[in-house]
């Protein structure tokens, strides 16, 4: 009898006195005023078009999930939608906007269901401030399995640029986007600590471990964003999850920030290309030819095009040192085709003699090699026009 109650639910034909149990757990965005006071509805729509009214969304004794936050809520109802595949978050009267990160939701007749607010989207009765209802639909996930996607995020030293802090003490938002939909969340330590404040000299790098019940596959995108307003410099990032990882660049060493003024709320980083290149930089062996403190960039120009690394700098290691080799693999890069020059920009004060500079395909044989011109045998990089040159473009 059990069995055949389920069947006739499913159906959508189980008696009236049979009331469906539906569990939601709501993740709202970690940005400022994401947080709300005000009341919600909730409606869950199911994958044959049905849709049903849950009840409302209120803590009374509390702004509805305070800035990333987690709250759960249950209805039931008699109505039955079968399989739930979106919801309908809707407000009357809040002038006070909810921004919802994503929700799970799930019923005594349905599979988990994730729905993730990509664009997120506030919800509000005021149109500056979002929209009166907003739908989200999504896809099943494994009742109680979770993904675990790792991001190392190098930032940029204090000094390069003229920065004097490209550090942040805001919350970053971070969307990992997949060919199989996106996980979503915040890079916070979650201890109070401040994030980001790279005050090493060659570059501070950042570990994060983001979990998330969606599988996403094979990773294309990272998009990170904030509406702090102190700005971000990030030079590039590794990501892996359950499928492999990537590198990713900030070619233009584009700054985040919720402030206009200072950069951009939202930088999406995504792969340039399957192809990568191992890079050797060659100082001279006279005194006072290595560096202490140079951040050095790199753009390889090929037939087919050109490929950049904005900082090439090992952290907690002094590179470019009197006669040293130092080497780099970079991955995920656009294939340039056949190589024909190098640029490498150079910022500080610091000077610093350069030798050569040698580039390989990792999936070929043989090194081509760049050498500046002139009867010195290297060429002399520094900030300091009495010292040298900010660049130098070497080609084959």
């Amino acid at each position: 009898m059990k069995y055949i109650l389920v069947v006739l639910a499913v159906l959508g034909l189980a008696h009236a006195d049979c009331k469906i149990r539906y569990n939601v757990k709501t993740i709202t965005h970690t940005a400022r005023h994401s947080e709300s006071g005000g009341v919600f509805t909730m409606n869950a729509i199911g994958t044959n078009g049905r849709e049903v009214y849950l009840g409302k969304v209120d803590n009374s004794d509390k702004d509805t999930a305070a800035n990333g936050g987690t709250d759960h809520y249950h209805f039931e109802n008699v109505e039955n939608v079968g399989q739930i595949a979106c919801v309908r978050i809707s407000t009357k009267d809040s002038t006070d906007k909810w921004t919802i990160d994503y929700l799970i939701i799930d019923s005594s007749l349905s599979a988990p269901v994730k729905m993730v607010n990509t664009k997120k989207t506030a919800v509000s009765i005021q149109s500056s401030e979002g929209v009166k209802s907003l739908k989200l639909c999504g896809k099943i996930v494994e009742e109680g399995r979770t993904y675990t996607y790792n991001l190392k995020i190098k930032t940029v030293p204090v000094n390069m640029q003229g920065w004097k802090n490209p550090g942040t003490k805001d919350h970053i938002s971070v969307n990992i986007i997949g060919e199989k939909g996106a996980a979503t969340g915040f890079m916070d330590l979650g201890n109070g600590a401040s994030n980001f404040l790279n005050l090493a000299k060659t570059g501070h790098v950042d570990n994060f471990d983001l979990e998330s019940p969606q599988h996403i596959a094979n990773i294309k995108c990272v998009e990170v964003s904030t509406d702090g307003k102190d700005a971000l410099a990030i030079a590039d990032m590794s990501v892996n999850g359950p499928k492999g990882g990537l590198k990713l660049y900030n070619r233009g060493l584009t700054l985040l920030s919720g402030d206009p003024k200072e950069g951009i709320p939202v930088i999406k980083f995504c792969r340039a290309g399957n192809n990568g290149y191992e890079v050797k930089f060659i100082t001279a062996t006279r005194e006072y030819s290595g560096t202490g403190s140079g951040y050095v960039s790199l753009e390889i120009n090929g037939e087919n095009g050109e490929a950049k690394v904005p900082l090439l700098n090992h952290f907690l290691l002094q590179d470019y040192q009197k006669g040293a080799t130092d080497t780099f693999v970079l991955r995920d890069l656009q294939a340039v085709g056949r190589l024909k020059c190098v640029v490498v920009r150079y910022d500080s004060d610091d000077a610093w003699d350069l030798v050569k500079v040698t580039v390989r395909h990792i999936n070929a044989e043989g090194d081509v090699t760049f050498k500046p011109n002139g009867d010195k045998g290297y060429v002399t990089l520094s900030k300091d026009p009495k010292e040298g040159a900010t660049f130098v473009k070497m080609c084959r």
